[in-house]
């Protein structure tokens, strides 16, 4: 073990790893000697195997010139020579470290291979660089462990692959962890992978990251939209797994950018899993903003309170239909969403815009949307892919400009939809608006299973319907959806269902249920209460498996809560089955 504490001791470290001389005059204004190490000659002491411990708290601003600090001082490794050992920061702190370099890989540590970084604190500290892969712990990383550290009142810029902590992490060698880890800075970056904790993360085939009870409070800008609370990008190659559990933002997020993960591509068989996580900030995504290529993504028990102007849990799903899927569980948002035309509409209080494979259950919205575009949805805006969506609701008020739905906006010509035990009780207004779903296009495959709505429909063109605003060309298959008659809105604002659906209206909480005019059949169910009728539907034999625990659930009975939902019937989860 080798031991630092104080100024010269991290000029001294810098020089022996990196082979460069750290030596300045007049540092310090209470000596006019040397401070830091001359090594450029050699050789370089990668400290592999060995550990480096701070024995006191280092502070470089208590009588000291900053500045001529900054221009000497070097980042501990570079790209020839890395950091490889341990730095155990023993619980201290580090006080008013600057840095301005030009180079790529800035921070204390500039470059840290198969190292281990921990118990450490950053405050009042200012790194700046012209160019990529900046943080204030380390600016590049490879096959790091990270456990303890966090930066407060500190600045950090640059251009890309810009974190709080680290700028630019990959893993391809081993399975490595970042955990109970912060930041309470600022982050600014010019271009793209800017993130709270992490700027940019590679993982390269058959590797492991957990990311775990990590936190940002701190303002996050970029330009793209791989900005984020936690994890700016990511780019997982095959046979990946990243998992982030335990975290949390509530810092704005001054870019298209999401609450935790700003951008996600998967490889082949790769997955990204997020669970528990929540975002108070102000973000375009509460969650996670932009998903790409052939993989999985499973985002649980995740949620957003924080002011929104995409979606609350994923902005925008471009996955792999073949290939990829994203699967939304046990997730809610209660913020308000208002898209002012910054992203183009697309906005939903889960998913703003589907154009790969998605399966949601057990989701809600509560937070009201208000867009001045098209494709606005309680759950989800648009769908121009596969979506499976079970069992979620819709509270929130949804307003739009055209294509506006309580539960979907719009469900496109090249999409598969598959709707079922879902309810909205929000107002919905715009041009093509329905009560669970507001436009179906021509030769899209749509199903609408047991489902209500109480929510008002009101359309400036009269394509209002209580179940679905507009159906052009071949139109879905609606069982078993009902919608409260206050008004003379129909089932299907314009157009017709496909054959053998049957749907209808009631007129109160508790009420018999009367078949709408152009319902194709008559309810199998004669005129009973919405409860009874909604609960014959799913009988016996509904049963799905869980994601998270693996078992087998049975999906749940309808029931009238006191107190709750005016009355009207609520789903729950009951007992595992097996």
């Amino acid at each position: 073990t080798f031991y630092v504490s104080d100024i010269n001791g991290l000029l001294k470290l810098s020089a022996l790893v990196g082979q460069v001389n750290t030596t300045t005059t007049g540092y310090d204004s209470k000596y006019d000697s040397n401070y830091g190490y001359n090594n450029s000659e050699g050789p370089a002491v990668p400290f592999s195997e060995a550990t480096i411990q701070m024995l006191d708290n280092i502070d470089c601003e208590n009588g000291n010139n900053k500045e001529n600090f900054s221009k000497k001082f070097i980042p501990i490794g570079n790209q020839t020579n890395s950091f490889q050992g341990t730095f155990d920061g023993n619980n201290k702190t580090i006080t008013g470290l600057y840095i301005n370099q030009t180079t790529n890989g800035v921070g204390l540590f500039g470059y840290a291979l198969n190292a281990e970084i921990k118990d450490l604190k950053m405050i009042n500290c200012k790194i700046n660089s012209q160019n990529e892969a900046v943080g204030c712990f380390v600016g590049t990383t490879r096959d790091v462990n990270i456990f303890n550290c966090g930066t407060e009142e500190s600045e950090v810029n640059g251009l890309n692959r810009i974190g709080g902590l680290i700028g630019d992490y990959s893993i391809m060698d081993k399975n490595t962890i970042i955990s109970n880890c912060y930041n309470i800075g600022s982050l600014t970056g010019l271009g793209a992978s800017i993130g709270g904790i992490v700027g940019s993360v590679t993982c390269y085939d058959n590797t492991t990251l957990t990311i775990s009870n990590c936190y940002n409070t701190g303002s996050v800008t970029g330009s793209y939209n791989s900005a984020a609370g936690i994890l700016g990008e990511v780019q997982c190659y095959d046979d990946t797994i990243l998992t982030i559990t335990n975290c949390y933002n509530t810092g704005n997020i001054g870019s298209y950018g999401g609450g935790i993960i700003g951008y996600v591509y998967n490889g082949q068989r790769s997955l990204t899993q997020i669970y528990d996580c929540y975002n108070f900030g102000n973000v375009y995504s509460g969650i996670l903003e932009t998903i790409d290529g052939y993989g999985i993504i499973k985002i649980y028990n995740c949620y957003n309170k924080g002011n929104v102007i995409y979606s609350g849990i994923v902005g925008d799903n471009d996955g792999s239909q073949n290939l990829g899927e994203l699967i939304v569980n046990k997730c809610f948002n209660i913020a308000e969403i208002i898209e002012s035309g910054g992203v183009g509409g697309l906005s939903g209080g889960i998913i703003g815009n589907n154009s790969g494979k998605v399966t949601i259950a057990d989701c809600y919205n509560t937070g009201d949307i208000t867009s001045n575009n098209d494709c606005i949805g309680g759950v989800v805006g648009n769908n121009s892919g596969i979506i499976v969506i079970t069992n979620c609701y819709n509270t929130g008020s949804v307003s739009g400009s055209s294509n506006i739905g309580g539960i979907l906006g719009n469900t496109d010509s090249t999409s598969n939809t598959i709707i079922t035990n879902c309810y909205n009780t929000g107002s919905v207004s715009g041009f093509n608006v329905g009560g669970i779903v507001g436009y179906v296009q021509r030769y899209g495959e749509a199903t609408i299973t047991n489902c209500y709505n109480t929510g008002s429909v009101s359309s400036s063109d009269g394509n209002a319907g209580g179940i679905v605003g507009d159906i052009i060309g071949g139109g879905p298959i609606i069982t078993n959806c009902y919608y409260l008659k206050t008004s003379s809105v129909k089932a299907i604002g314009n157009g017709t269902a496909g054959a053998d659906s049957y749907y209808g209206t009631f007129i109160s909480a508790g009420s018999g249920l009367t078949k709408c005019s152009d319902s194709p059949k008559e309810l199998a169910y004669g005129t009973s209460n919405l409860k009874i009728v909604l609960n014959a539907y799913v009988g016996d034999n509904s049963i799905y498996t869980d994601e998270t625990s693996g078992l087998e659930i049975e999906l749940t009975t309808w029931e009238i809560r006191a107190g709750e939902n005016g009355g009207y019937p609520v789903f729950v989860i009951t007992e595992t089955v097996a």
